[in-house]
């Protein structure tokens, strides 16, 4: 089990530091235990359930069934958020290297992106507030297969980002007009995109659950509503 952990803000520096599980993606049993081909379980006083490091504040967390691979969605700070693929024992570089500045304006690192650290297939600056992130496998968007969608919440839209190869090739935005934070997503059994949404133009207590399928009866539609 894969188990994503932020930085504590003010503990940011930890994310760096093998001791500490702030600002990263742990992976233990499903008992509590870890698994022994953890990458720093035999490190000294690295904590053993260390799968990845250097993440911010990772939103959303999916594992591509047909291939393993492990996709990632963090939010940066002001500007910065990443989609990245999740490698065992990777550096991901927070908070040394990010395209994100502070809050404040200022820089938080003089550096984008700083050797032997691992940088994301896609970045937003301005931040997109992203949240969950799902690789499309199904028969109803038949253009979408293997590309990433993922959850826009501050911005208030779905992204479809087009993957070839581990690729970004292009990005999509949809379903602008729900005006809505769309915080998880899934793909049903029959190819339906399924969204959680948690508020609806900025009202509270405005959740929804949808269920997006193609906008046109033809079979190769790319579009949803």
């Amino acid at each position: 089990m894969l188990v994503t952990t932020g930085e504590g803000a003010e503990y940011r520096e930890d994310a760096q530091r093998l001791g500490s599980t702030l600002g990263k993606i742990v992976r233990i049993n499903d008992d509590g235990t870890t698994p022994r081909d953890n990458p720093f379980i035999t490190r000294g006083a690295a904590a053993g359930v260390i799968w990845s490091y250097g993440h911010r504040n990772p939103q959303g967390l999916y594992v591509d069934p047909v291939t393993d691979t492990v996709y990632s969605a963090e939010h940066g700070p002001r500007g910065g958020d990443e989609l990245n693929l999740i490698d065992r024992g990777a550096n991901y570089g927070w908070p040394i290297a990010t395209h994100g500045i502070d809050y404040t304006g200022g820089r938080l690192s003089p550096f984008d992106t700083y050797p032997g650290m691992k940088e994301p297939i896609a970045f937003w600056t301005p931040s997109i507030g992203i949240g969950g992130v799902t690789l499309y496998r199904g028969t109803m968007f038949p253009g979408w297969q293997g590309d990433a969608l993922v959850g826009a919440m501050g911005h208030q839209h779905l992204v479809r980002v087009d993957l070839e190869g581990g690729r970004v090739v292009g990005r999509e935005k949809l379903l602008e007009d729900r005006k809505a934070r769309f915080r998880q997503i899934k793909v049903a059994p029959d190819g339906a995109v399924i969204a959680l949404i948690d508020a609806v133009d900025n009202q509270p207590a405005s959740g929804q659950l949808l269920r997006i399928t193609p906008a046109s009866s033809n079979p190769l539609a790319a579009g949803a509503r």
